[in-house]
């Protein structure tokens, strides 16, 4: 029983990161929102890209999810310059694939 639970647990660990990775790539940022819910996460709205939160209405930044606050407040940044510029975005999340955990934003031309 031992060993067999041994062997479990690394690969329940294991499986938890494979559904971690990009929510959407190549989008446009349509929207920027300081708040979703009147909780402490930013949230955007995109347009075009791939990825499972393509489709979604919208994809949020939830402060818990960064590793600092200063990570949340680059990503917020990053976001806005994206709106503004026209840029186009990739969006991370290192725990799942759902659209409410996201943490890194990369913009590119």
């Amino acid at each position: 029983m031992k060993n067999l639970l041994l062997k479990t647990i690394p690969l329940f660990l294991l499986s938890t990161h494979l559904h971690a990775g990009f929510l959407i790539q190549g989008a446009t940022v349509t929207l920027v929102a300081n708040t979703s819910q009147n909780s402490n996460n930013f949230a955007i709205h995109t347009a075009g890209g791939t990825g499972p939160c393509a489709s979604a209405t919208q994809i949020i930044f939830p402060l818990s999810a960064a590793p600092s606050e200063a990570v949340h407040t680059k990503a917020y940044s990053t976001a806005l310059t994206a709106l503004t510029a026209g840029l186009k975005v990739s969006i991370y999340n290192y725990s799942s694939d759902l659209c409410d955990g996201a943490v890194n934003i990369s913009i590119s031309k």
